[in-house]
């Protein structure tokens, strides 16, 4: 075949490569969480990975995966902070707890009635979650999230500078947002050795930038998930490095009440 007569498959070939390599391009770029993000969202991220990075003694970097789903997560983080209980939910669920714990049934009965509504910001019970979006007393903009001792006065969270410590629970006064959460089908072994889990963590320093299963320091979420991981309960609902207050409350056995 002369070059002439291969002109025309030449031709369609790089029309072809041309346009087959944008789509890809385009399609690798819709796909990547950063590049959906507003102006807005980029600076504060970049900002955040800045912190982040920063807050390692050792001063580690985030890796694209890592920083991919941070961005994800400040996507997610508009889909729910908004959210409120979703009461269909809750009814279908209770007889659940009911079952498994009579005691915590009781409990969360009585912070849903008007009558028991949270004292001075106190909010759940045994063993809940607590999450809060407002990020003006946090160090990065992934929210903040705690869980409640047994006497539900008190909570544990890990702080910034001050590492694992036990706090007063006046959670629904101490952040413009806050949402409390029970674990479907644990019973009261459950919520009570989650909590004394992470009450055993106290004094241990902070940091952002560890695994989930490390346990020479915390961050908040993170001492959540790994006060309940030993009941049997993976609260990360995207199974990634980090484990943020939205993957908590977007995991199937958190219940918002």
């Amino acid at each position: 075949m002369t070059l002439k007569k291969l002109v025309p498959f030449i031709a369609v070939f790089v029309v072809a490569l041309i346009f087959g390599g944008t789509h890809a391009f385009a399609e690798d770029n819709k796909s990547n969480p950063i590049n959906l993000l507003t102006d807005k969202q980029k600076v504060e991220f970049k900002e955040d990975i800045k912190k982040i990075e920063n807050s390692a003694d050792n001063k580690k970097t985030l890796n694209d995966e890592q920083k991919k789903e941070l961005a994800q997560d400040l996507i997610n983080i508009e889909k729910v902070k908004n959210k409120g209980v979703d009461k269909e939910q809750v009814s279908k669920t209770l007889p659940v707890i009911k079952k498994a714990d009579p005691e915590k049934y009781n409990n969360i009965s009585a912070e849903l009635s008007a009558k028991s509504a949270s004292v001075k910001g106190r909010m759940g019970t045994n063993g809940d979650v607590l999450v809060t979006y407002d990020n003006k007393l946090i160090v990065w903009r992934h929210g903040h999230a705690a869980i409640v001792l047994h006497d539900n006065n008190k909570i544990v969270e890990a702080w910034p500078d001050e590492g694992v410590r036990v706090a007063k629970n006046n959670w629904g006064d101490r952040f413009s947002s806050h949402k409390k959460f029970y674990i479907l089908h644990a019973g009261a072994q459950r919520y009570t050795a989650a909590q004394s889990y992470a009450y055993s963590k106290r004094r241990k320093p902070y940091s952002l930038l560890v695994s989930k299963g490390d346990k020479s320091a915390y961050y908040c979420s993170q001492l959540v998930w790994q006060s309940w991981r030993p009941q049997g309960f993976n609260l990360d609902s995207n199974g990634g490095f980090f484990v943020t207050p939205a993957d908590l409350e977007n995991d199937s056995q958190t219940v918002q009440y």
